[in-house]
């Protein structure tokens, strides 16, 4: 694997990254009088607030906190690329909950320094530089310390055996946060999508037709902060799956990428992809299906099942 030991930009692989690091000082702050929770207005914990003023924690971290209306059916999803108009006073944040208890954050004062000594350490994540200040695309690592991210989230928040982010902070970054205003994003995460017909709804990074990867879809609706009913796709029945096990990315500039498949406990990462033909699941699929337990080469059949949600060999007993 070139470059695997090469420090390099991660570009917008960062967002992720900030989301999680969010969810680490939420799970360390579960048990203060005041928790960091994603239903905390933001000037709770922040002043001088340029966006919303009745944004939550959860509408900045959806990319959703700019609307002059947070009601449902009346918000627009737009990406913030470099962090400018919302998603950096998230770091404030996370520096506003630390602040509360020096000894229990392990003396961290800055973002940046909390992400090195409650992230970066406890991962192995040596070659990590990320100051904590711009959530859109300042982080870089080599492809080492990216795959180390993706598996913490590929297995709920748990890293050697021992829980880091709570798993229903990780099951919100990694499904749509609003349905109503993206089908493809989560919290500061990309996530497949089925894409709809509906004009209104745009999915941005949707999973092409016939493509080999399950859509994440919530388990029950209204959720959180949302208030949809169902998956706001066309046909409701597109919102019954069998395993919950839809596929997740961190996507950067150039082609930079974290993707997970929770339901084979599979990380893929890649560095400087832009503009290739295959994405990694693509390249490592037919070799993966030829040593499959279920359908041992049948590529065409995994597809089908898998898609559908309805194979998840990392979550069932196979017979």
């Amino acid at each position: 694997m070139p470059g695997q030991f090469e420090n390099s930009r991660n570009w917008s692989t960062t967002k992720t990254l900030g989301a999680t690091v969010v969810g680490r000082a939420a799970y360390m702050s579960a048990d203060l009088q005041m928790p960091l929770q994603d239903s905390d207005r933001m000037d709770f914990w922040v002043d001088d607030i340029s966006f919303n003023q009745d944004a939550q924690v959860g509408h900045v971290l959806a990319m959703i906190g700019f609307n002059e209306s947070l009601a449902f059916g009346e918000r627009d999803w737009e990406y913030d690329l470099i962090g400018a108009r919302e998603i950096n006073r998230l770091s404030d944040v996370v520096e506003a909950v630390i602040a509360k208890d020096s000894v229990r954050f392990n003396g961290a004062t800055t973002t940046g320094e909390f992400a090195q000594r409650e992230l970066f350490d406890k991962l192995g994540m040596s070659a990590s530089v990320w100051q904590g200040d711009n959530f859109g695309f300042s982080w870089q690592s080599n492809l080492r310390d990216m795959a180390r991210l993706g598996l913490l989230l590929v297995h709920g928040g748990v890293w050697d055996q021992q829980r880091l982010l709570d798993e229903e902070w990780v099951y919100r970054m990694t499904h749509p946060a609003f349905e109503d205003a993206n089908l493809s994003y989560g919290y500061l995460t990309w996530v497949k999508s089925t894409p709809s017909t509906l004009p209104e709804i745009d999915p941005n990074v949707g999973v092409p037709p016939g493509h080999c990867a399950p859509p994440s879809i919530w388990r029950e609706f209204p959720h959180t902060l949302s208030e949809s009913t169902d998956c706001n796709y066309d046909d409701p029945q597109a919102c019954v799956q069998t395993y919950d096990v839809g596929v997740f990315s961190a996507l950067g500039l150039g082609g930079q990428i974290i993707e997970g498949h929770r339901g084979l406990d599979l990380v893929l990462v890649a560095r400087n992809s832009g503009g290739a033909t295959l994405g990694p699941w693509d390249m490592i699929r037919t070799a993966l299906v030829e040593h499959d337990p279920g359908y041992a080469g049948d590529e065409a059949a995994f597809c089908e099942a898998y898609r559908a949600a309805d194979y998840a060999p990392d979550i069932i007993t196979l017979p």
